[in-house]
């Protein structure tokens, strides 16, 4: 295109000049070494920045000529004299405006006499500008004249050209306009004469046009140079431009430049349209999650985005040259290659394809993808590949399958697989869960589940399945069960369940998987129950030795006391009354301890006050000589069976024990209540408090807590002890409100 251009304005440089043959013999006449003075200005600044001076740092040699001295180091002020102040802010406007300006001035020579320059000022750096001379009495306007007065024939010759030509001095000035300025320019070519040509460029392309412009004067006589500048109209419209400019300063019919101005508006517009369209396509395509490739009709790879270099492991430009399909497991190859060349042959679409792949460091990925034909630049067809890396939906598929065996394998032949739907209705039973409840599994799907379920049970199903639908969770809820056979017998089973959701992630029902656990629920019962019967013998040999220490040691300390009494009326010695008062003081302090023994042994309210009134009781005898202060809440709706009234009791006696022995409280408070379908026992005080392991130590005489503890878990509870140095102790204690023991249902048909 630049050779074009530069062509195109030699060529109507030339045709110029053969319209002008007639005048140029009188054209020899002006001299043609007559070139315009040209002169580069550099600012001089003081300390704080201020303007002071201009210094000539360049002066081409019709400058020195026309001044007759050497220009390059003089400073303005030398130049102008008294016109220095003038020309200094004339030169300020410049550079601050970086707009032109034009005028005359008149020059002190060395030799001396002054001389009329018309210069036109430009700003071609940060604090340098440019001056072009035009001598007023020289033959420089003998030059202007003669281009004018053939101005008719040049304009017949480039009037009707597509580009706007123009003549331009080497001061800057337009000289000639061809008229087709107003209709590809949007100018008036009347209006554009005379002026300066940096007047119409866009101002972000004033240093470019300015740099070319300077370029091609300074280069000299027969210079050629183009650039690209935006031209601001009459009504405001830019228009993007090309223009090429030649020295013809050679040519004393020109003597000047010779633009040739080409609107390239519409093809700028469109460049810049195909260059943000390509550069949208290449955004997506290369931050596409697909693998997108392109091959030639060999199936050579000419294009790959970068995602099929990471998945493939290979650089993207080392893909470039390769077989298409050169990746893929060798299997797979055969089936893949006839699809794509059969697209190639007809046009059409393939169908997807899945194939697995090996990366060069080892690990295999599975793809799937399909192609499509597409035209290349030299003619043919080539294809389109969008292949999607499909590896984890694979491995998620088989991990499915696998687990849908297990499931099944599982269902089949395990205790497992109650699935509950919507409604609370069986969806599915393995066999031998309903083999053991005495069911037959078909028949027990789209039944009510809830029939499976003991009555006591059931409460918690509902709920589980009700605060699933209302959280959406999906969390795993794993408790104890007793299902109900046919026959009525109570069946214990671990139960974990999760929520099944359906399509629209909303909870559809239950998943549950069931565990046997009847063998180890009924020796656990037994157990219990032997230890409920173990305490109870103790309770039973306890109320008997309370009973003979009543009956025999108490009644005859008693009697004995009596007679000591009656003795000491008697007129004896005082030395035998001391005696015999002594003697009686150790009887009454046995018999008090026998009966405090008692106490211990049969607490006297259990069985007609109730628990809470009885261990009010036991905190009476128990801290009587103490200050220790007893607050008892009590919020019981039934008393439990008499096996857990006893363990309650024995372990709040052994905690109230430990205060008056080790704790030196002043509060103890006694907190009984229903919680979780059991008695809640909490003794705590605010001693001293002591090591857990500490307290948990059995001393001769008493349970101690270790054993209270043991005692709780027989019968199905707990018991906690909870202290530290400084902080006080709380003994906390769980117990069922009865001993569980196997039981059965009433036999029912299982209907709806």
């Amino acid at each position: 295109m630049l050779w074009l251009l530069a062509g195109m304005a030699f060529g109507l440089g030339g045709a110029y000049a053969w319209a002008e043959g007639r005048r140029r013999a009188a054209a020899r006449r002006v001299p043609g070494d007559r070139l315009q003075p040209i002169v580069t200005l550099r600012a001089v600044r003081g300390a704080g920045g201020e303007l002071s001076d201009f210094v000539v740092s360049y002066a081409n040699r019709p400058a020195e000529r026309v001044a007759r001295r050497q220009l390059t180091g003089l400073t303005l002020r030398e130049l102008a004299g008294r016109r220095h102040a003038e020309l200094l802010e004339r030169g300020r406007r410049v550079l601050e405006d970086r707009a032109a300006d034009a005028g005359t001035i008149t020059l002190r020579r060395r030799a001396g006499g002054h001389r009329a320059i018309q210069w036109n000022l430009v700003p071609v750096a940060a604090d340098e500008i440019a001056a072009a001379a035009v001598d007023t009495e020289g033959v420089g306007g003998i030059g202007r004249d003669l281009v004018l007065s053939s101005e008719a024939q040049f304009r017949s010759l480039v009037e009707n050209s597509p580009d706007v030509v123009c003549v331009v001095g080497v001061d800057g000035r337009m000289r000639y306009v061809s008229a087709n300025a107003s209709a590809v320019l949007g100018q008036s070519p009347e209006r554009m004469i005379g002026s300066v040509n940096i007047d119409y460029l866009h101002p972000e392309d004033i240093p470019a046009g300015a740099e070319a412009f300077f370029d091609v004067v300074q280069r000299g006589p027969g210079a050629l140079v183009s650039c690209a500048v935006r031209l601001v109209g009459d009504d405001g419209t830019v228009r993007w431009t090309e223009i090429t400019m030649a020295n013809r300063t050679d040519d004393p019919l020109i003597d000047g430049l010779v633009f040739n101005i080409r609107d390239v508006t519409e093809r700028r517009r469109d460049r810049d349209a195909l260059e943000a369209s390509e550069q949208r396509y290449r955004s997506i395509v290369e931050t596409t999650a697909e693998m997108i490739a392109v091959a030639d009709r060999e199936l050579r790879i000419v294009f790959a985005n970068r995602r099929m270099a990471e998945v493939t492991g290979v650089g993207a430009d080392e893909l470039i040259g390769h077989y298409v399909f050169g990746f893929l497991d060798p299997e797979a190859i055969d089936a893949v290659d006839r699809s794509a060349r059969a697209v190639l042959r007809s046009g059409e679409p393939s169908p997807r394809h899945r194939a697995k792949m090996q990366r060069p460091d080892g690990s295999v990925r599975w793809l799937e993808g399909q192609g499509c034909a597409i035209p290349m630049p030299d003619g043919s067809t080539g294809l389109l590949l969008s292949v999607t890396d499909v590896s984890e939906r694979v491995l998620a598929q088989a991990a499915l399958e696998e687990s849908e065996r297990t499931y099944r394998t599982i269902v089949e032949g395990g205790t497992t697989g109650l699935v509950v739907t919507d409604g609370l209705r069986i969806g599915s039973v393995s066999p031998r869960l309903a083999a053991r409840l005495g069911y037959d599994p078909i028949g027990l799907v789209g039944r009510p589940v809830l029939r499976l379920v003991a009555p006591a049970d059931r409460a918690g199903i509902i709920a589980r399945l009700r605060s699933s639908r209302a959280e959406g969770a999906r969390a795993v809820d794993q408790r104890v069960l007793r299902l109900v056979s046919r026959t009525g017998e109570l069946v214990w089973m671990l139960c974990s369940a999760t929520s099944r959701l359906d399509a629209a992630a909303e909870v559809a029902g239950m998943a549950a998987v069931f565990v046997d656990i009847t063998d180890q629920r009924r020796t656990e019962e037994a157990r219990r129950d032997l230890a409920a019967q173990i305490a109870l013998a103790g309770e039973v040999e306890r109320r008997r030795l309370s009973e003979d220490l009543h009956d025999g040691p108490v009644q005859a300390l008693s009697a004995l006391a009596l007679r000591l009494d009656t003795l000491a009326l008697r007129p004896l010695d005082a030395d035998v009354l001391e005696r015999l008062d002594a003697a009686a003081r150790l009887v009454r302090s046995t018999i008090v301890s026998l009966r405090s023994l008692m106490f211990e042994l049969v607490p006297p309210d259990l069985d007609q006050a109730g628990l809470a009134r009885a261990i009010r009781g036991a905190a009476d005898v128990v801290l009587a000589e103490t200050e220790v202060e007893v607050e008892l809440h009590e919020d019981l709706t039934s008393e439990p069976d008499a096996a857990i009234q006893t363990v309650a009791y024995r372990i709040a006696q052994e905690a109230l024990t430990n205060v008056r022995n080790h704790a030196s409280a002043d509060t103890v408070v006694i907190d009984l209540r229903d919680v979780d379908g059991g008695l809640r026992l909490e003794v705590r005080d605010d001693g001293l408090g002591a090591e857990p392991d500490r307290l948990l130590e059995e001393r001769p005489g008493h349970l101690g807590l270790r054993s209270v503890r043991q005692r709780a878990q027989e019968v199905g509870g707990w018991c906690e002890v909870r202290s530290s140095p400084g902080s006080g102790t709380m003994v906390e204690a769980w117990l069922p409100l009865a001993v569980e023991t196997p039981g059965r249902f009433p036999s029912v048909p299982l209907s709806d």
